[in-house]
């Protein structure tokens, strides 16, 4: 739970960060005190830990902030008016995106992270800009009638954020949970999340890091070197893009995209799906 609770506070910190920027991707004013100062302290140490790679780190979060915040506003456009964040952590777009205002968010993470989440929240006297509703669950269980006990409906299309979670799953733990998202998920739903590859899990250069990662109790079990094929057992029509193609890039990624075609090369998938 401590680390749970730690790694959500870090990528607020670099939303922070992006926040303060001239040119930043979005802006969140919530998320510096939602990262608070253990936020603070452990992007400080990873960026001191990758010095190599921190830049890097900033940009991928910003791209995958920018391209959820994106994909969500597009649904919302359409008509979807229920959106579902598993993992939610300190995310703050139930309060910096622009919602009609008969939009719900569902926010879905540890009792106990919520609950600290609230009291930063009512410091701060924040107002969310549609219907927000917290779920507290145990992503690994069976969180399904909880979410509807909350007002999801089933019969309506919805749009899912998978934020920074699908690597942490064991691969059972990943179908039970698309599996479950895909039963709740309608007709014109949209999926979003983000996705490394198989064979960045085996790439010898990335053996040092997913170890410290794993010290740490935030080791990456789960990768897929094809997420449309994965996706589409579920019945999703899936869009993968690689960090720095068109789309997954919005001028900020500078490292090489390797072409699809080219084995055992490490990737990052940003996913964009449908239900048909």
């Amino acid at each position: 739970m401590l680390e749970v609770t730690i790694t959500s506070r870090w990528a607020a910190a670099q939303r922070a960060r992006e926040s303060q920027l001239p040119d930043g991707l979005f802006r969140d004013d919530l998320a510096s005190v939602l990262a608070g100062p253990e936020g603070t302290l452990a992007l400080e140490a990873w960026e001191k830990a990758n010095p190599r790679r921190y830049e890097e780190g900033a940009n991928f979060v910003a791209i995958r902030v920018k391209f959820f915040d994106d994909l969500a506003q597009r649904l919302i456009a359409k008509g979807v008016r229920q959106v579902v964040i598993p993992a939610a952590g300190m995310d703050a777009r139930a309060f910096r995106l622009n919602w009609p205002a008969n939009t719900t968010v569902y926010e879905i993470d540890h009792p106990e992270l919520l609950e600290i989440k609230e009291q930063i929240l009512k410091r701060e006297n924040a107002v969310p800009q549609c219907r927000r509703t917290t779920v507290g669950a145990d992503l690994k269980d069976d969180w399904e009638k909880l979410l509807m006990g909350f007002g999801f409906h089933a019969e309506d299309p919805s749009v899912w954020l998978v934020e920074g979670l699908l690597y942490y799953f064991a691969e059972e733990t990943v179908h039970q949970f698309l599996g479950q998202v895909s039963r709740l998920a309608s007709k014109g739903s949209g999926f979003g999340a983000d996705l490394v590859s198989a064979s960045t899990l085996a790439s010898p250069g990335m053996q040092a890091s997913l170890k410290e990662m794993e010290k740490n109790g935030i080791g990456w079990k789960f990768g897929s070197d094809n997420p449309e094929e994965l996706l589409g057992q579920y019945g999703w029509s899936t869009k993968a893009l690689q960090l720095g193609e068109e789309g997954a890039n919005f001028g900020r990624w500078t490292a090489k995209v390797f072409p699809r075609g080219l084995e055992d090369a490490p990737r990052t998938f940003l996913l964009d799906a449908y239900k048909d």
